[in-house]
């Protein structure tokens, strides 16, 4: 099998800002539910196939906490990782199958 293991890679994932995945989403779902919001100052945040990269950089840059994600599709990570170089985010970004990155050990808890 190909190291793509079936997954699409000929074509690069559009730009987007998916606006639901913003952290403060999750303070206003605790609040419209009367529940106090248990999140750290700095959480760590995960996303599984980020695309190019925009909403993680975006969300990372204007929030605090550190940022994981994953995209196997290796030209994407590229695009990701220069938007967040140009950042200066906290902000971790690879290029590895879900199981490779569930598999690191450089990962927090």
């Amino acid at each position: 099998m190909a190291w793509s293991y079936g997954y699409f890679t000929d074509l690069n994932y559009t730009h987007g800002y998916y606006p639901e995945m913003n952290p403060a989403m999750l303070r206003l779902a605790c609040l419209c539910n009367a529940v106090e919001p248990q999140l750290p100052d700095a959480p760590s945040y995960l996303e599984l196939g980020f695309g190019q990269g925009v909403t993680i950089n975006m969300l990372a840059a204007a929030s605090s906490g550190t940022y994981w994600g994953t995209d196997f599709n290796p030209a994407q990570t590229v695009e990701a990782r220069k938007l967040a170089d140009a950042s200066r985010a906290d902000i971790h970004l690879y290029d590895d199958s879900f199981e490779e990155f569930a598999n690191r050990r450089d990962l927090p808890d």
